[in-house]
Formats: structure tokens, C-alpha cells, sequence
């Protein structure tokens, strides 16, 4: 089934995906993902990450009170 798909152009190769998101991971100096492969399916575990160090999120903190708004 999923050659035939595959054929049509409506899915990628298989696997390519998982090897896309793990390198874009790598390049955002990310913590890789963990999988755990189960008999029926399997599971990915990704890190819960601060994007911010402390000293920015200090910086961001300061304006928490403050009733912003888009404009």
C-alpha cells in the first residue's frame, strides 16, 4: 500500500521524515528524540527545552505586568 502511494507522489519515501526532523533538531542544537518501538506502533519522546536562557527570560519577565497588547 504504501509503495502504491508512494507511486502517486501522496507520501514521501518512508522513514524520510523522522531523518528530516532529526537533523533539523541537530541544527537548532536541540536534544534529539527518543524512540521507543512497540508491537503495535511506536512512540516519540521529545524534551521539554527552554528556548531562552536565563538572562533573556530575566529580560522578558520585567514586562509580565504590563497590559500590552498587538498594536
Amino acid at each position: 500500500m504504501i509503495r502504491l502511494l508512494g507511486e502517486f507522489g501522496l507520501v514521501e519515501n518512508r522513514g524520510s521524515g523522522i531523518r528530516a526532523m532529526v537533523s533539523a533538531m541537530r541544527e537548532a542544537h536541540l536534544e534529539p528524540p527518543q524512540f521507543e518501538d512497540h508491537r503495535d506502533y511506536f512512540k516519540v519522546i521529545f524534551s521539554n527545552q527552554e528556548l531562552l536562557d536565563p538572562e533573556s527570560l530575566a529580560w522578558l519577565n520585567q514586562f509580565a505586568g504590563l497590559l500590552l497588547n498587538s498594536r
